[in-house]
């Protein structure tokens, strides 16, 4: 399967994820399938949503924001909690793609079920995930 993507798929990419080896591995992902033209890294949930709330320009909003689930202080299901509340515009331009390495029933049927998690995907994230992605937004 080529697994090239090309073209800057979205413009912009958001990896939230505690652990720095998974944010530069999705990153260089990313890069490699050439998936997105720019990608913003944010090593915490808080972060992330200061992020979104202050910056409701499109050009400025990711397009996907790939979510790590287990994180400490605020997880991938508080930040979806608080990502509700966030302004619609933020809501109508992003596009979240859980990424977990859970297997509990519980966790998956909660991130099916999250009217803004549009697919969830195990650890790590690899050219093949991106192209299912791809083929789903497009």
């Amino acid at each position: 399967m080529d697994t090239y993507i090309g073209d800057n798929t979205v413009k912009r990419a958001m990896i939230i994820d505690d652990c720095e080896i998974d944010r530069f591995l999705a990153q260089k992902i990313i890069i490699l399938c050439d998936f997105a033209g720019h990608i913003l890294t944010m090593n915490s949930a808080p972060e992330a949503l200061k992020y979104l709330n202050n910056n409701l320009d499109e050009d400025k909003l990711p397009e996907i924001i790939f979510l790590d689930i287990s994180m400490p202080n605020m997880d991938g299901f508080a930040f979806l909690t608080h990502y509700a509340q966030c302004h619609q515009r933020v809501k109508n331009h992003c596009k979240i793609v859980a990424l977990t390495s859970s297997t509990h029933p519980r966790d998956l049927q909660a991130l099916q079920s999250d009217p803004y998690v549009i697919r969830y995907l195990a650890k790590p994230l690899t050219p093949e995930n991106l192209m299912t992605i791809y083929q789903q937004i497009n």
